[in-house]
């Protein structure tokens, strides 16, 4: 399955013609950042709106769920200290800042009473926020990806930028340990789809970050590697995604 969705950031007349367009041209979810502060991030008021929006249009609301404002301050910090790495990237948004922003959009999406689509959910945190709220029995999917799935942020420490640059998305690839709860999760039934992310960046273009991680384009390659690292069965828990090896999930 390959997915589509439209972007949303702010709220005109001349957007809101644009949303009634793409609802009737077939698009029938639409996506939200809480991060990315300075560009596409909304704020809760703004999401609000856009939560009941798509009630109603009978669309689905999708949300990148990271806290923006804190994540700007952590960057920050890092620059302040002097990591200015890829490293960096990951030290300065952390699982708590996707739990906390998980948790805010689904409330949000309660008190609208609106089914929410969580994408590219990458920690332990998240995950359990979501858990939660399904067994309170809220619309609520959680979408892992592959990268969240089988690899974990030691590559950001690589010492090779061109290595390590290759890593960086957002919400950052996690310590070792939340990938497997990601697995359980699939496993469980907490989850049931798995997205590729596919966004890649050539070596020359990670490269703008090389002397400020936050200038380094957020990607990482899902197509090329999702079903090779899908079926490794020394990193996949066996058996977990056997009925999903030809999906392809939305691109977030």
């Amino acid at each position: 399955m390959v997915g589509a969705y439209s972007l949303l950031h702010s709220w005109t007349i001349r957007f809101m013609t644009k949303i009634l367009c793409a609802k009737f041209s077939g698009i029938n979810s639409f996506k939200f950042f809480m991060a990315y502060k300075g560009s596409l991030m909304v704020t809760d008021g703004l999401l609000l709106e856009g939560l009941q929006k798509c009630k109603s249009l009978g669309a689905l609301a999708m949300v990148h769920a990271e806290n923006g404002d804190a994540v700007a301050e952590g960057q920050q910090r890092m620059i302040d200290l002097g990591i200015t790495g890829p490293e960096g990237h990951a030290l300065s948004r952390p699982p708590v800042l996707e739990a906390e922003a998980t948790s805010r959009a689904i409330r949000l999406a309660k008190f609208v009473n609106t089914p929410l689509y969580v994408v590219h959910v990458m920690s332990t945190d998240a995950m359990e926020e979501i858990a939660k709220a399904k067994r309170e029995g809220q619309r609520v999917i959680g979408e892992p990806v592959v990268s969240g799935l089988v690899l974990d942020d030691s590559w950001l420490w690589d010492p090779d930028f061109a290595t390590a640059s290759k890593y960086v998305m957002s919400p950052s690839i996690r310590e070792a340990g939340h990938n497997k709860a990601l697995q359980a999760a699939l496993s469980s039934g907490i989850s049931q789809l798995v997205a590729t992310d596919h966004c890649t960046f050539n070596s020359t273009q990670k490269a703008f970050g090389s002397d400020n991680f936050r200038k380094i384009p957020n990607g990482v390659n899902g197509n090329v590697r999702y079903v090779q690292q899908k079926l490794d069965a020394g990193r996949v828990q066996k058996g977990i995604m056997a009925s999903r090896r030809r999906d392809r999930g939305p691109v977030s």
